[in-house]
């Protein structure tokens, strides 16, 4: 096979030569030697995600040319004793992680993790890349704080730890409490952690809910507590909990009355044969359902605003799972904000009539009972007062409902329902023209 001296043309040729490159001919240009990693600098070509992945005896690196339906190349470094992974043909792939075009490369090395990090130092040298994620496979505590230690010095976005083998655990293996303790420790907080493992379910540490984003696949050792000390995280994925209903209707509360920002987006799975209970899911909560297709969206408005800037709560729900996304009023049509707001002063003047009400009830006990004519014509004087008082809350109710006619001709085609902590439920069922 004869070759070409490619770098020994004039770096302006050899830019030109390297932008006519496909995906898979530029990271092999890339990761062939330090003199040809820096042509590709010189180009400096932009991928959406770079993946390595370390274990005891093999470590691997993916590299995608886009976010979808992309080309991939995977390159492995293994020992030779490994268990090398079982190649997919092209017609599995494409079905099953939807890669248009993958190219495989294996390479028996003395010391995996090492040369897989030379090689991810050039790509990243070399590239623009937007999201770097680490992935380790531990072996032992000391696999562990090896593998990390070789990452803290890169630049990475994710880290995600799976545990390690053990007889008595399932697919995802364990952790034990010293490896999760060193992993809380010493990831950054601005990463995306991502532990696919058993966890004790006494395991405690105060940065496991502060991360940028974490997804814990065994969240038992959450408690409600951690979930309301959340504050400026953008994702908390949470898959096995040990929490029901009325749990997430209490944390619902919490962000309700909290002055900070907690998080972007939650996901969170209730625990496992827990049986679904929409009313204790929303109870005392002010909300509006719009029902779109075949799906239900709730907008909840916080009652204290503090400093944060995203005080409405879309919700989502099935009977397993809640997704929950803070978003700001912009977000929102401006009639939709100003219906929660309407909602919400509803919801006040309501509570102010029914102790308006109680109270009169009260006076009209007394009036009954008292005996004395003098004191007889005060306390009418002052059910009278009540009773003016609860007229004009009636009149302030009335003219906020009246306000809602423009919202309802205005929404998105569905049904909308208003609930009230008071038990009050309005349903409205609208139908509108589809070309608006």
């Amino acid at each position: 096979m004869s070759t070409f001296p490619l770098l020994k043309l004039p770096e302006s040729s050899v830019d030109t030569i390297v932008k006519q490159m496909e995906f898979h001919e530029i990271v092999k240009l890339c990761i062939c030697s330090n003199q040809s990693a820096k042509a590709v600098k010189r180009v400096n070509p932009t991928f959406p995600r770079l993946i390595i992945n370390f274990s005891h005896d093999q470590c691997n690196i993916w590299l995608t040319e886009k976010e979808y339906r992309s080309k991939q190349l995977n390159v492995t470094f293994h020992k030779s004793s490994a268990e090398l992974p079982i190649r997919f043909d092209t017609d599995e792939i494409n079905e099953i992680d939807e890669i248009d075009e993958l190219e495989e490369y294996r390479y028996e090395v003395t010391d995996p993790a090492q040369k897989i990090m030379n090689v991810a130092r050039l790509i990243m040298d070399s590239m623009n890349i937007i999201d770097c994620w680490y992935a380790i496979s531990p072996d032992n505590i000391e696999n562990l704080k090896e593998y990390v230690t070789r990452i803290l010095v890169e630049d990475y976005n994710d880290v995600e730890v799976c545990g390690r083998k053990t007889v008595g655990y399932d697919i995802h293996g364990f952790l034990d409490s010293e490896e999760l303790t060193f992993l809380m420790n010493t990831v950054k907080k601005n990463a995306f952690l991502n532990i696919m493992s058993n966890i004790p379910t006494d395991f405690r540490h105060e940065k496991a809910v502060q991360f940028k984003s974490f997804h814990y696949i065994d969240d038992r050792f959450l408690t409600l507590d951690d979930l309301k000390s959340i504050r400026n995280v953008e994702g908390a994925f949470l898959s096995w909990t040990h929490f029901n209903w009325n749990d997430i209707n209490q944390f619902l509360h919490y962000w309700m009355t909290c002055d900070e920002d907690m998080m972007r987006e939650l996901f969170i799975y209730v625990k496992w044969e827990t049986v679904f209970n929409e009313s204790e899911l929303l109870r005392n909560l002010t909300s509006i359902k719009c029902q779109v297709d075949r799906h239900s969206l709730y907008y909840i408005k916080a009652r204290n605003d503090g400093s944060r800037k995203c005080t409405v709560g879309q919700l989502h729900f099935d009977k397993v799972c809640l997704r929950f996304k803070p978003i700001e009023p912009k977000s929102l049509p401006d009639d939709v904000y100003k219906h929660l707001e309407d909602i919400e002063k509803i919801q006040k003047l309501s509570r102010v009539k029914v102790d308006i009400e109680n109270l009169g009830f009260e006076y009209q006990k007394m009036l009954e009972n008292e005996k004395c004519d003098i004191e007889k014509g005060r306390i009418q004087r002052e059910l009278e007062i009540v009773e003016r008082t609860k007229h004009g809350i009636n009149g302030q109710l009335g003219l906020v409902q009246n306000q809602w006619k423009p919202f309802l001709l205005s929404f998105l085609t569905g049904a909308l329902r208003v609930l009230y902590p008071i038990g009050m439920n309005a349903e409205v069922v609208l139908s509108f023209d589809e070309s608006d």
